[in-house]
């Protein structure tokens, strides 16, 4: 799952398709042509036609799925995923394509290697993988996370949604989003967010600019984390981008020194953002341009059809030492 750069004009969750980009941390994650049976039942109806991540992967997301194909209707397959151990993981399957591939949710661990058996109508199938450090256990207690700040510098982003934004200068996506945790336990944590200016390892809060608060979101699932806020407002030389609906999500590392795995989202008003193309005042420049590649625009909470859902992923967000927060209204 990974993104890059109309993002962070947008200054940015929603959701990736899996098979297309399952590895938020950029390591081998490829898919494997698997049109042959092992073992018996080399005269089955059905088989297994692909797998990613592919056998002997590495580095993988830890939250991931699993995504299986079939050359006709998988669903009487067995599909079992094991650790080191031989012990079995908990798994949720999701059937898609009219029951041809199957995303297999594993609750699986970082630094943690795993082995996938896949048996239908006689056949049977095995490959094996490992997740990437992400996702490992915390090693200090969630409440020592709280006062910390995070940068993420957004011209570092991917754009997955929508893709065609890839386009647009970096150099308009300069603005880093600094978030700062304010409560943290094994239930819940809560973020306060902020509009940031500086560079890597100098970052300040934009002085008189409203920060963002986000309800206490579910930390049940530490070191993993998502928060939502309804509405944030970002400007970029001048120009605002309002964004509606806007989702964070990410993994603390195990040591609190970094969110890494960092996906932002919503529903972005592209109205005065004509300047971006180089274009004279247009509040259609940006949704006419989108079009031209089949992405089009979406209504706005005014009704107005200027928005467009952009999602930003594959972000590393350090840990700002010397860097506080304060809430501004």
């Amino acid at each position: 799952m990974q993104v890059a750069k109309l993002w962070a004009v947008l200054a940015l969750v929603g959701c990736v398709d899996p098979a297309d980009d399952p590895d938020k941390d950029g390591e081998s994650n490829g898919s494997e042509d698997t049109d042959t049976d092992s073992g018996t039942g080399s005269d089955c109806s059905v088989h297994l036609t692909d797998v990613n991540p592919a056998d002997g992967a590495v580095g993988v997301y830890y939250r991931d799925p699993l995504v299986l194909s079939f050359d006709g209707d998988g669903t009487a397959a067995d599909i079992r995923v094991t650790d080191s151990a031989g012990a079995d993981v908990a798994t949720t399957e999701a059937w898609q394509d009219g029951n041809v591939q199957v995303w297999v949710y594993a609750e699986l661990a970082g630094a943690s290697a795993y082995d996938l058996a896949v048996t239908i109508e006689g056949c049977d199938y095995a490959t094996g993988f490992s997740t990437s450090d992400i996702g490992t256990p915390l090693t200090i207690a969630p409440g020592d996370l709280e006062g910390r700040s995070f940068a993420f510098a957004l011209n570092e982003a991917n754009i997955s949604t929508p893709s065609i934004i890839e386009g647009f200068d970096d150099d308009y996506f300069t603005q880093p989003l600094l978030f700062m945790v304010t409560q943290a336990d094994n239930a819940t944590v809560t973020l306060l967010g902020a509009p940031g200016e500086g560079t890597s390892g100098s970052y300040t809060q934009v002085a008189d600019e409203p920060t963002w608060d986000f309800p206490a979101a579910d930390f049940t699932e530490l070191p993993y984390f998502v928060t939502y806020s309804d509405y944030i407002e970002l400007s970029y030389r001048g120009t605002p981008i309002p964004i509606y609906g806007f989702s964070f999500e990410g993994v603390f590392s195990s040591d609190g020194t970094a969110i890494e795995a960092g996906t932002v989202g919503g529903l972005v008003d592209t109205r005065e953002m004509y300047a971006f193309l180089g274009l004279p005042e247009n509040p259609e420049a940006i949704c006419d341009y989108a079009s031209g590649f089949g992405v089009y625009c979406e209504e706005c909470p005014d009704g107005y059809e200027y928005c467009l859902t952009v999602v930003g992923e594959d972000i590393t967000a350090p840990y700002q030492a010397d860097l506080t927060l304060v809430a501004v209204e």
